[in-house]
């Protein structure tokens, strides 16, 4: 999608998750959900991840840095 802009909250592109989902580009963020596009690095195909992400109960290490 190429945003023009990096929330801290999304993970970064390239951030895999269980050394299987590999985190490609931001679709949406809606609520309390973050919806990435990615790759299944063993199936080689693309995916859809959801992330629950409360933003009023969570917070991501760095995100006070800009």
């Amino acid at each position: 999608m190429g945003r023009s802009f990096y929330d801290p909250a999304w993970l970064p592109a390239g951030t895999l998750l269980k050394e299987r989902y590999e985190i490609c580009d931001v679709l949406d963020q809606i609520g309390d959900r973050i919806i990435y596009e990615g790759k299944d690095k063993i199936l080689g195909r693309d995916v859809v991840i959801q992330e629950f992400y409360p933003v009023e109960l969570v917070y991501r290490f760095g995100e006070n840095l800009r």
